[in-house]
């Protein structure tokens, strides 16, 4: 009898303790919250980067920005090999709050060179107050104003940090996504006792996180576009930014884990060797993932083509700089507007007819600008084509980056497979976008031809490879939930 007593007694001592049976108890809710939790972070942190990466290369000087742009996804790409280790030994939460951080002090140091270290080289025909706060004529900044050794080297160790950082932060947000969509369909399940069959949630929780993230070009460049017209300084525009990006690493300090510790643990086992060599190894043996590549790459130049040359070479020429927060926030309202559609779409119908709509979209942008020449003149025709040029693609990067996650996810969810595979998405992105910055440099009519046909050439061989896979994918008769869950 004391025997058995004594059983029960450590039975009851022990279950608290089972990480496992507390998850089985969670509701939907519960991973629906996190979900929109971390969306959230990202809105606020986000808003602050992409409002200056679009602003960058037209208010930086000496192609600063774009140069800046280049070293920061050529850190992004090298640091993609170890962001996996990172970021399974910090966890998801810890990655995704020293990710933002390192956004943070992105942000920092472009206040920090806008605001102290741009000079004149002629006082007396634009004052540096005029360099700094704009108010001297476009010609006469470019040919006057520059940023000085000191600001270079600020401005591109902020751009390097946050390349670093970003490795690890896109990781845990790809894992945590991933994650948190298959135990939100396991959890729905369990809630109706069996009488729901599992569904493929990946779409859904991509279309919620990258509806909230798109809202960052909507809320960023409206932001810069209301302060540029009430006469505020580049410098001081960031220092409100700072403080959207602080308040997203604060809010991002009380995210919930979605794993167990029992998970948690048994990622973090995983020796530094197979960390390390577990995205080259997994692009190496399983097939999908080269099949992906392109699109992965295609991802990455589209990206370049909206934030940098289609502001600095499209847009500024016909509307000036200080429309280009008006033109980007069309853009993040069409991306995300389209992100929360997509994304629950493509769980119904499929990803292949939403790749294709967003290829189609993209391509009839660029297929305009080939075909008409007219969008360089001053007219309001012009300027009516360009914002919905700017929806337009908000269409097809809502695909690009909502379903490519969906489908990443709904390939590789076994083990550390999911966070392998989204290394090589971030690796395979950010050499693209390195070298799409890179050539953005070049401002001439024939290298935006080149640009142009360099994209759409992608975009064919990218749309080509996927229906490749997803044929391959769907004669398998893969299950909506891999491994049979």
């Amino acid at each position: 009898m004391d025997e058995d007593v004594s059983e029960k007694y450590k039975t009851q001592l022990m279950e608290p303790m089972v990480e496992p049976a507390e998850a089985e108890k969670r509701p939907p809710s519960f991973y629906l919250c996190n979900a929109v939790h971390m969306s959230s972070c990202f809105l606020l942190v986000f808003t602050s980067f992409s409002a200056i990466q679009n602003l960058a290369g037209s208010y930086f000087f000496d192609s600063l920005g774009f140069i800046g742009g280049t070293v920061l996804y050529i850190t992004f790409a090298v640091s993609c090999l170890f962001g996996p280790l990172i970021g399974a030994k910090l966890g998801a939460k810890w990655s995704l709050f020293c990710g933002f951080l390192g956004y943070t002090v992105y942000t920092g140091c472009a206040m920090v060179t806008a605001m102290v270290f741009v000079a004149t080289k002629n006082e007396s025909a634009v004052p540096q107050e005029a360099c700094v706060n704009g108010s001297a004529s476009a010609n006469l900044t470019k040919e006057y104003c520059y940023n000085t050794q000191a600001g270079w080297g600020i401005e591109l160790f902020g751009t390097a940090t946050c390349g670093f950082c970003a490795s690890f932060l896109w990781y845990a947000e790809g894992v945590y996504i991933t994650r948190s969509a298959k135990k939100y369909s396991e959890a729905v399940v369990r809630s109706s006792q069996g009488e729901k069959t599992p569904k493929d949630a990946a779409g859904f929780f991509n279309g919620i996180f990258f509806g909230f993230f798109q809202i960052t070009q909507i809320l960023g460049n409206l932001v810069g576009g209301l302060l540029f017209s009430a006469g505020w300084s580049f410098p001081n525009i960031c220092l409100v930014y700072l403080v959207f990006a602080v308040a997203g690493a604060i809010v991002c300090f009380f995210l919930r884990a979605v794993n167990s510790a029992e998970e948690r643990q048994k990622e973090a086992a995983k020796s530094v060797a197979d960390r390390l060599k577990g995205p080259v190894a997994l692009l190496v043996k399983d097939m999908r993932l080269p099949l992906l590549v392109p699109y992965m790459i295609y991802s990455g130049m589209e990206m370049v083509f909206i934030w940098s040359d289609f502001t600095a070479n499209y847009v500024k020429p016909v509307l000036g700089g200080g429309d280009i927060g008006f033109l980007m926030a069309v853009f993040g309202a069409s991306d995300a507007a389209f992100s929360l559609l997509v994304g629950k779409l493509s769980d119904v119908v499929g990803q292949l007819p939403m790749v294709l709509v967003g290829f189609a979209a993209q391509a009839a942008v660029l297929l305009f600008f080939q075909f008409y020449p007219a969008w360089s003149d001053t007219t309001e025709t012009a300027t009516i084509s360009l914002y919905v040029c700017a929806g337009v693609w908000g269409l097809g990067d809502a695909v690009a980056n909502t379903v490519m996650y969906a489908i990443v996810g709904r390939y590789f969810d076994s083990g550390s497979e999911v966070g392998d595979a989204f290394a090589n998405l971030k690796l395979w992105q950010s050499v693209a976008c390195a070298a799409a910055f890179a050539y953005s440099l070049a401002s001439d009519d024939f290298s935006k031809e080149v640009r142009r046909f360099g994209i759409l050439g992608c975009l064919v061989i990218s749309a080509i490879a996927y229906i490749i896979l997803a044929t391959w994918q769907g004669r398998k008769k893969v299950s909506p939930l891999p491994n049979g869950e």
